[in-house]
């Protein structure tokens, strides 16, 4: 029998059993959770990663380190490897919860992998940019045990064995059961919340709609990445020129309209809410994630945050001719960085 946490947030204190959770992926979002569910102590937190990162958590003891605007800890984790060995050699108990952080492209390898793991009550989290993450996953796990996700962070790897969270306070993750999603997800996903309890500023918050929130994630992500990525400039310089930080705003427009196409109800006051939120809360150097994949000749979530909405507008009968504009604009670019990526995994294997 494994350990036991209290529930507080049900009007009689009660006893959950301590959930097992597998994090695919130790960057910034795998790395920040990872390292705040193992500090809090309520949940057995197992990692899968790669590469000098993952060599340095564990001749760490297994500790990840993480530096943070809410405070630096360095807990040790259940298991970290490279493969899911390493979580069947520890594990006890079965495992409730699989988070995937990795990059989108990966996600349909990342789920194959990590297949052994899941038992009749297992649940699969997704964490990436975009909306497109819980139909990939429910086709290599099934959707009966898919929920949605998003998260709002900062953070990445700094150095092997470090991840530098630098803004965005509290940390959020949202999640929330989907039309195909089975009955004892909602169980599931109430042990999960439970696991987050004492997580320092890093709140689990289970909507009713998720979709809609993933959309307004998304609403951000599209317009910020895409033009900061088309113009190759920084927070600081996107919103100081008004012609850009219109660009900006015509594209959360956009992606609000193909939002609505779908069925998914979101309002105008999500493009005024977060163009404010950009002017007044972000510092200036901010980059998004996808800008700096692309500056430094990586493969981006062009297709996910961008591209995802051009492909809906064309589904759905909405006219995106900003993001559609920057698609094509950027897109020469990430096919080059895509091939020289898969030449250099080619070599390697050589």
């Amino acid at each position: 029998m494994g350990d036991k946490v209290e529930d507080n947030n049900l009007s009689n204190a009660t006893l959950i059993e301590k959930p097992r959770v597998v994090i695919f992926g130790a960057g910034g979002v795998g790395g920040y959770l990872a390292a705040r569910l193992a500090e809090s102590g309520h949940s057995y937190v197992h990692v899968i990663a790669r590469g000098p990162h993952l060599k340095a958590i564990q001749e760490n003891d297994n500790r990840i380190i993480l530096k943070s605007i809410d405070g630096d800890c360095s807990p040790q984790l259940d298991s970290i490897g490279d493969t899911v060995e390493s979580v069947l050699k520890t594990a006890t108990t079965p495992v409730d919860a699989v988070i995937f952080t990795c990059k989108m492209d990966q996600l349909a390898a990342a789920a194959e992998a990590v297949l052994p793991l899941f038992s009749e009550k297992t649940i699969a989290l997704p964490t990436q940019n975009g909306v497109e993450a819980p139909e990939v996953l429910a086709k290599v796990v099934g959707a009966q045990r898919v929920v949605g996700g998003y998260v709002q962070v900062l953070a990445y790897i700094s150095t092997p064995g470090v991840i530098l969270h630098e803004d965005i306070s509290p940390t959020i993750y949202g999640t929330g059961v989907l039309t195909d999603s089975a009955p004892f997800v909602s169980e599931q996903l109430k042990k999960l919340e439970c696991a987050f309890v004492g997580a320092k500023e890093t709140r689990l918050i289970i909507h009713q709609d998720v979709l809609q929130n993933m959309y307004r994630k998304l609403t951000v992500m599209a317009a910020y990445s895409g033009v900061c990525s088309a113009a190759r400039c920084n927070l600081g310089q996107l919103r100081s020129i008004p012609e850009t930080l219109a660009l900006v705003e015509n594209c959360m427009n956009e992606v609000v309209d193909v939002a609505k196409a779908r069925g998914i109800m979101i309002g105008r006051e999500v493009v005024r809410s977060s163009i404010d939120y950009l002017v007044h809360h972000v510092k200036d150097s901010a980059t998004p994630s996808m800008f700096r994949d692309i500056a430094s000749g990586k493969p981006s979530e062009l297709e996910w945050q961008v591209g995802a909405v051009v492909r809906q507008g064309h589904k759905y009968g909405v006219s995106t001719p900003y993001l559609s504009a920057i698609y094509a604009i950027l897109l020469p670019t990430e096919i080059a960085n895509r091939k020289k990526y898969e030449q250099r995994k080619e070599h390697m294997n050589e």
